[in-house]
């Protein structure tokens, strides 16, 4: 019996940790490609001069969802932080 409680409280606790780790690898992933941060500046800038949405809007979280293959949670945390990395003057 303890050693299945203790099974379940790794089980959890690893849960847990998880979407911790994705976000790390997230943020790496954004910061170690700066090339790619510009291309998707590039596209921010567009969307809020032609189509006057903002960057931060569920149209362009969609759109960077499912370019790069990402929950649309985690497209938008992606495109926060690209904005704040290499975009500052995007809405």
């Amino acid at each position: 019996i303890i050693m299945k409680s203790f099974l379940f409280f790794l089980l959890m606790l690893s849960s847990l940790i998880n979407p911790v780790l994705s976000q790390n690898n997230l943020f790496e992933k954004a910061k170690n490609n700066p090339s790619e941060g510009y291309k998707l500046c590039k596209k921010f800038k567009e969307f809020n001069l032609e189509k006057k949405t903002s960057a931060a809007s569920d149209e362009v979280t969609k759109l960077v969802s499912d370019e790069n293959n990402l929950s649309l949670v985690d497209a938008r945390n992606y495109s926060i932080y690209v904005m704040g990395l290499y975009c500052p003057k995007i809405f």
